[in-house]
């Protein structure tokens, strides 16, 4: 049975013919080595998420894929320790397993993650680089929204509305349109000459952007920093009102905020704002989770999240308070 194949960037990926896929599912092989927390971010950027695998037969659908003798990382890990403690990233219950003799027998020590060699699976430390597996999961929602409400929704619910990049991705959604209802897609007319425009909101001394792209904290203030001033400081209740439009849903959203206790306490803006207001969920909402410790904004409200995590995040083009001009700031880059 054929594979068939398209480029992206410099990777190779290749797209299960649809005969091959679960239904509502494709499956893309990725050719470049990344860690596995690196290759979970890829797969939830560019797809859905590192892969299941569910049953014996997608069991026998992914091992006519797999390259004699390569590993390829796929989605489940272990972070309890423990023998019962086996997850999938995309939170599909454990029900099916396929190990390699002797496997798995790294459990007991750091966070293990799940690889698949000629078939059979082993753990190994999710440091270690190989190529991997991912998924995109296609989902026909029955409500009636705009354009933008629906790519919302998808955003916050899903990755995205679906794109279609070769005629085997659109056949393996053909039974979703049943021909007499009209479904959104993700296409949309740019405009002569011009870029994608993220959602925005203007003022007088600033305009704020929501990047609709999965990152780290870390991840995200160099995006900002580099596409538009820094990552989004709010300074008072009318600052927080003005931009809470663009925090839609209860996918939490990164902002400038973090405290940092190896060079200073308390909490500080990444342009060097002073920490004056604040909205945080609740007395819990500031537990620490490390020596750095990054804030996002949930339902409307502050919590700090472990700064590794990828979310959506807020930035802002403007005028930094405080100076009068960007060198004057602290640019040093807080990494993880």
């Amino acid at each position: 049975m054929g594979v068939s194949g398209f480029g992206h960037l410099t990777s190779r990926c290749y797209l299960l013919s649809p005969e091959m896929n679960p239904p509502d599912r494709g499956y893309h092989l990725i050719d470049q080595r990344k860690s596995w927390s690196e290759a979970r971010d890829y797969c939830r950027k560019q797809h859905t998420d590192l892969v299941s695998i569910r049953n014996s037969e997608e069991q026998k659908v992914f091992t006519s894929m797999f390259v004699r003798d390569v590993a390829l990382w796929i989605g489940l890990y272990n972070n309890n320790r423990s023998e019962t403690g086996w997850k999938w990233i995309n939170g599909d219950k454990v029900n099916y397993t396929h190990w390699k003799e002797k496997e798995p027998n790294g459990y007991r020590g750091a966070m293990i993650c799940v690889a698949v060699r000629n078939g059979m699976w082993f753990d190994d430390y999710c440091n270690h680089t190989y190529r991997f597996m991912c998924y995109k999961e296609y989902h026909r929602i029955d409500r009636w929204k705009n354009w933008t409400a629906a790519r919302d929704y998808c955003l916050t619910h899903y990755t995205d509305l679906v794109s279609f990049r070769s005629s085997e991705e659109q056949k393996i959604t053909d039974h979703l349109f049943d021909g007499n209802t009209p479904l959104w897609i993700g296409l949309k007319f740019r405009g002569l000459n011009s870029s994608y425009l993220y959602p925005k909101i203007e003022t007088p001394i600033r305009v704020y952007y929501r990047i609709d792209r999965w990152k780290n904290w870390t991840e995200a203030l160099i995006y900002c920093r580099n596409h538009c001033t820094d990552l989004i400081s709010i300074q008072n209740q009318q600052e927080y009102d003005t931009t809470l439009p663009l925090f839609v849903g209860d996918t939490p959203m990164w902002i400038g905020l973090y405290s940092d206790k190896q060079y200073s306490a308390g909490w500080n803006w990444t342009n060097g704002d002073k920490f004056s207001y604040s909205h945080w969920k609740n007395k819990y909402s500031t537990d620490m989770h490390g020596w750095l410790n990054c804030v996002a904004v949930e339902a409307g409200f502050w919590v700090s999240e472990p700064c590794y995590q990828t979310y959506r995040f807020i930035c802002y083009t403007g005028r930094i308070r405080k100076y009068d001009d960007c060198t004057a700031r602290n640019t040093r880059i807080l990494t993880l």
